[in-house]
C-alpha cells in the first residue's frame, strides 16, 4: 500500500494506481526523505494523472509536506492503458485499515486533550506540568525541565488516559 493513499483518498480519488514511484533518502544528517509519485485515478466519472511530492523532515523540528505538482485530466482508455493490470491501491481492505488508523488517532488525540486538562501546576515553579513517562511509569513533569525538575504523581484517571494516548492496554 502506498504511504500516500490516505492523501489520495482525501483528494476524493478512487481506483488509484501508482504508475511511477521514486523515493530518495538524503545521505548524512537526519536522513530526510522525499517521494515523487505519479498515479492515475478516478474522481467521480473523470480520470486523472496526478503527480505528487512528499518531503519528510526529521530531526529537531520534524515535519511532512505533501503537494500536488500536476493534475491532468485523461481519457478512460488512457487510464486503462496506463494501469495495464497494475494493482489498485484503494481496496476495501486498505480503506478499512485507513479508517481504523483515523479512529485510533481520534481516540489518542481525545485522550491527550483530556489528560492535559487534568494537569496541575508545578509544585516548584508553578508553571504547567505535562505528561511524561519514566522507568516507574507515567508522571507529571514540569514543562520547563531541565531548568525546573518539579514532578507530581498522576491520578489513576490520568494514568488511564496516558495509557490510552500511548497505545498501551488500559489496565
Amino acid at each position: 500500500m502506498s504511504s500516500l493513499l490516505r492523501d489520495y483518498l482525501r483528494m476524493g480519488l478512487s481506483d488509484i494506481v501508482v504508475i511511477d514511484h521514486q523515493w530518495h533518502e538524503e545521505a548524512g544528517g537526519f536522513q530526510n526523505e522525499t517521494t515523487e509519485e505519479t498515479t492515475v485515478a478516478r474522481r467521480g466519472n473523470e480520470y486523472f494523472k496526478i503527480k505528487v511530492y512528499l518531503r519528510a523532515v526529521f530531526g529537531w523540528k520534524p515535519s511532512t509536506s505533501f503537494s500536488v505538482t500536476s493534475e491532468e485530466k485523461i481519457a478512460a482508455d488512457e487510464y486503462l492503458g496506463l494501469t495495464g493490470g497494475k494493482e489498485i491501491l484503494d481496496t476495501a481492505e486498505a480503506r478499512h485499515e485507513i479508517e481504523e488508523q483515523i479512529e485510533t488517532e481520534r481516540i489518542r488525540d481525545e485522550a491527550w486533550d483530556r489528560l492535559e486538562g487534568l494537569a496541575a501546576n508545578c509544585p516548584k515553579c508553578k508553571s504547567n506540568l505535562t505528561a511524561k513517562s519514566g522507568k516507574y511509569g507515567p508522571f507529571w513533569g514540569c514543562r520547563k525541565y531541565p531548568s525546573c525538575d518539579g514532578t507530581s504523581k498522576m491520578s489513576p484517571e490520568a494514568v488511564k488516559l496516558f495509557r490510552m494516548w500511548a497505545g498501551y492496554p488500559a489496565s
